[in-house]
């Protein structure tokens, strides 16, 4: 069974997929992301195991998930240094090869999740103007509606404006 088939990007309910595209709750309307980070993630952990090896991947892991606890420890306001050196001894233990591997493996990651936000913030303008009809704040067409609703006519608007 594939990944796809186990980990769906969306929730079969229609609705509680609009709501989350739709939505402005914090948590909720960024659930279409995380999932989507996840997926690509988890292709991107597939591949490096098929294209170079379970064992590289570990290590990816094992690097990626220290930093992620330090940067947590950090905001917390306690010490992470030690996580710190962890790292800096995974990363100096290997060869060069490998080390490029592993910073192309991050950067590609990266750029994933760079697009996967970026694709995620299409989707919920997408979402919002074709099943709302709202507008975002700042942008032109909200803008207009705003000032129509606040009983702006086209010669108030056009000399406001200029």
């Amino acid at each position: 069974m594939a990944f796809r088939d186990k980990h769906p990007l969306w929730t079969s309910d229609q609705q509680e997929r609009l709501a989350e595209l739709t939505g402005d709750d914090p948590v909720v309307k960024e659930l279409p992301l995380r999932r989507d980070v996840r997926s690509l993630g988890k292709i991107l952990g597939d591949t490096l195991i098929e294209q170079v090896s379970a064992e590289f991947f570990g290590v990816v892991e094992e690097l990626r998930s220290s930093l992620i606890l330090r940067r947590e420890e950090e905001a917390a306001g306690r010490e992470a240094a030690k996580l710190l050196e962890s790292a800096r001894k995974l990363v100096s233990a290997m060869s060069v090869d490998d080390a490029h591997r592993v910073a192309k493996a991050f950067a590609i990651y990266f750029e994933l999740v760079n697009l996967a936000e970026t694709n995620h913030r299409k989707r919920r303008k997408r979402a919002r103007e074709l099943h709302e009809k709202v507008y975002l704040p700042g942008s032109f067409r909200g803008t207009l509606l705003r000032m129509k609703a606040v009983g702006l006519g086209a010669d108030d608007a056009m000399q406001a404006l200029s």
